[in-house]
């Protein structure tokens, strides 16, 4: 005999329905939150209202009760603030994520008849990707790299190449290893334009970082042809023969112009001596002795021919004297 489900109470059907989901062997879902956030974990359970309620942590830690409308909470003062348990859907609220709060939660819903019904949920905590930075390792006078993509903070689960928008696999040119986060780049030529990028993420966030090939190869210049040799060292040459030019151009017009400050100062000292000898001299007059008036005493008639001699008019000498620093002349 067949019976409608239209007849049986409703709490009755959701118990039903809870027997029938645990007896499917039904995993445990997974809820996944992120270090400094929040998140709500909602039961896997129909469930009516108002009932009697218990959220734990396993293996056994009690995080909140409820029971005729009355909310109670335990652990510490610091986790109880984090948490806030809604009677209207039985969900249990965890704010400011910890890593320590990952693990497996369940909800006990006692239901009219006084049956308990079950839900489980389980919790992963991740910490946001950041810092994502390649890591460039160059065979020198190659293209030929090993690309190393890391972060400074997060766990990522995965790591993910892309050349342009291209997923990078193994190839000819390609070869990934470790767990994904490194890879080998051989090219040759027509790398300039090339971008790699790489992509690291967990289930609550993901980083990129990207490099240019062009700035990265340490690609040799070939060396160049004896045509090109030529070409430089006689560049060279013309450039070195022009800076001698100009340092000998320099040091001409550096040498006439000392010259010629030299000549300016000397007629400057010229100009002044003549102007000393345009200042009008003055005369001196000297009354000069004849000549043998130094001679000895005379002795008898030559005394007194001396004495006679002495009662002649003086010689006068007339003489023009210039002003210090001109020369002197002397005129009789």
């Amino acid at each position: 005999m067949w019976v409608s489900l239209r007849s049986i109470p409703c709490p009755i059907c959701a118990f039903v329905f809870v027997i029938c989901v645990a007896g499917t062997g039904a995993s445990t879902p997974i809820l996944n939150g992120a270090v400094g956030h929040s998140v709500s974990l909602h039961p896997s359970v129909i469930l009516g209202w108002n009932n009697d309620a218990v959220w734990k942590k396993a293996p056994n830690v009690t995080i909140t009760k409820s029971s005729d409308g009355n909310i109670k909470y335990y652990g510490p003062e610091e986790y109880k603030r984090r948490v806030t348990f809604h009677p209207t859907n039985y969900s249990l609220e965890i704010r400011d994520l910890q890593r320590d709060d990952a693990g497996d939660y369940e909800l006990t819903v006692t239901d009219e008849l006084g049956g308990d019904k079950k839900g489980k949920v389980r919790l992963e905590v991740y910490e946001p990707v950041s810092g994502t930075n390649i890591t460039v390792q160059n065979i020198p006078g190659t293209c030929n790299l090993t690309l190393t993509c890391s972060v400074t903070s997060g766990n990522p689960t995965s790591f993910r190449w892309w050349r342009g928008g291209e997923a990078v696999r193994n190839d000819s040119t390609h070869h990934l290893w470790e767990h994904g986060e490194t890879v080998e780049v051989q090219h040759t030529t027509g790398v300039e334009d090339v971008v790699y990028k790489c992509e690291a993420r967990n289930p609550v966030s993901e980083g990129t970082a990207q490099i240019r090939l062009g700035d990265v190869c340490n690609i040799t210049t070939p060396a160049p042809r004896n045509g090109e040799q030529n070409t430089v060292v006689s560049v060279t040459v013309g450039l070195v023969l022009l800076l001698l030019l100009i340092v000998g151009i320099v040091c001409f017009v550096k040498r006439r112009s000392v010259r010629s400050q030299y000549f300016t100062q000397r007629g400057s000292k010229t100009g002044e001596n003549r102007s000393a000898d345009t200042v009008p001299a003055m005369t001196v007059y000297a009354e000069v002795q004849r000549p043998g008036a130094s001679r000895q005493p005379p002795e008898g008639n030559e005394m007194h021919h001396c004495q006679e001699e002495k009662k002649e008019d003086p010689v006068t000498v007339y003489d023009t004297v210039k002003c210090p620093g001109t020369p002197y002349h002397m005129t009789q």
